[in-house]
């Protein structure tokens, strides 16, 4: 927390944005140092930087997930239903996935609020052929896709729906 960009906050400022990030971004750790214990904010989930490591837990059955959903705009899915591979993690570690609809119980991260088209997955059948899933901290669903190549293929969408529940996949 002493990190130059830092400087012109208190330490109260920089806990209070932590304790009350809506969607539970970061996190404060403390480690013990050769100097004593210091405080570090982390991440949850969401890492671009290779390096970074987060803790999350693997998801080993579809069970306790009965709605795992990839939120996007309709650009974008123009271009994953064009894409043969899908749904791809882009720059970032992993491709997100919430566990519900934004404000739904438990929800609070995994999409941005202004998606306008759902990504519905079958986990099941995803873990079933090999594909690893973790769950982060603040409940988000984080995958690397098939073979950690970063993508999921549109074989493993149950459906895709726009927000006010027009069908977009499969194609009737």
């Amino acid at each position: 927390m002493k990190h130059p960009r830092f400087n012109k906050y208190t330490d109260a400022q920089i806990r209070d944005v932590v304790a009350t990030n809506d969607k539970k971004r970061f996190l404060i750790t403390t480690f013990d140092t050769p100097e004593g214990p210091k405080d570090y904010i982390r991440a949850s989930q969401g890492h671009s930087i290779k390096s970074i490591k987060i803790e999350m837990v693997q998801i080993t059955s579809a069970d306790e997930y009965p709605t795992i959903i990839h939120g996007t705009n309709n650009a974008a899915w123009s271009l994953i239903e064009k894409d043969p591979k899908g749904i791809r993690k882009m720059k970032r570690n992993q491709i997100h996935f919430a566990t519900g609809l934004l404000g739904e119980e438990g929800v609070i991260s995994g999409m941005r609020q202004n998606c306008t088209v759902l990504m519905y997955l079958d986990l099941e059948k995803a873990l079933k052929d090999g594909i690893t899933f973790f769950k982060s901290e603040n409940g988000v669903v984080l995958s690397e896709g098939v073979n950690k190549e970063g993508y999921i293929p549109k074989e493993y969408f149950k459906k895709v729906v726009t927000r006010k529940g027009e069908q977009l996949w499969p194609k009737e």
